[in-house]
């Protein structure tokens, strides 16, 4: 069983102060499990007008400049900055390759 400090938790005083204790405790894993699942939401959302490849587009595009927000902030990994960025070049080039 593993014993957290909840220190951070008792003296933070506004919800910023939570979810950064919350990311810290998780080894800065929450923010990044929450702008995949929003990857997924945009994904799903766009796909009911636009076709795959630019719905993939479209969503990394967005979780692209979230990431980058976040990054900014401390609050993930520069990994997913990276991550959705090859996403975006890679159904970028697939876009252009299938759509002439």
């Amino acid at each position: 069983m593993a014993i957290y400090n909840i220190t951070g938790f008792q003296e933070s005083k506004t919800i910023v102060d939570i979810a950064v204790w919350g990311n810290n405790i998780v080894d800065q894993t929450l923010f990044g499990s929450i702008i995949i699942g929003m990857f997924f939401i945009f994904f799903l959302s766009f796909k009911i007008k636009f076709d795959f490849i630019e719905s993939i587009l479209g969503s990394s595009f967005l979780c692209f400049i979230l990431s980058l927000f976040l990054r900014q902030a401390g609050l993930i990994n520069f990994m997913f900055v990276i991550g959705f960025l090859i996403i975006v070049a890679l159904s970028t080039m697939l876009l252009f390759i299938t759509k002439k």
